[in-house]
């Protein structure tokens, strides 16, 4: 069996959705993986899916809604992208950026990036604000993680 590298694991944790950049971080530091590297390796995955997002996934949520026994909860997920945009309204850039910036639940680059689509934010504007966004996030969730870790031993 192929072993993969826990760095290349990072990215891959950091493009998933729900995961994201947050969980990638916390797997990284729990690896002994340098904290600079699980920080920059967590926001190269996590900054890899907004132009793929931002195109492909309210059409997919969209067309996997209609699916019978698992079309409502896309339609969920959908729905939760559309109330969470209505909070943005015209602060897009600054709104993005804070949105994804601040490391709360359901507030990464996926929901970002389905949020500037739902509401025709160009993406040549969204992806700075919800990459910057990103690196905002990673410092707060590192210094915490890692503090946390010293702290309370590894």
């Amino acid at each position: 069996m192929m072993h993969i590298p826990h760095e290349i694991k990072m990215i891959f944790w950091a493009m998933a959705p729900v995961v994201e950049l947050r969980g990638a971080i916390i797997y990284g530091l729990t690896r002994q993986i340098n904290p600079w590297i699980c920080l920059l390796l967590s926001i190269l995955g996590s900054t890899l899916v907004i132009p793929l997002v931002y195109y492909f996934m309210m059409p997919i949520l969209g067309s996997l809604g209609k699916v019978k026994g698992i079309g409502p909860g896309f339609l969920r997920l959908q729905n939760k992208a559309i109330r969470q945009s209505k909070k943005l309204g015209k602060y897009e850039f600054w709104g993005l950026l804070i949105f994804v910036g601040i490391p709360l639940p359901g507030t990464g680059a996926w929901t970002g990036a389905m949020i500037a689509s739902i509401l025709n934010i160009p993406l040549s504007l969204a992806f700075p604000a919800i990459a910057l966004g990103n690196v905002m996030a990673g410092l707060i969730v590192l210094f915490l993680s890692h503090g946390s870790i010293k702290l309370f031993g590894n």
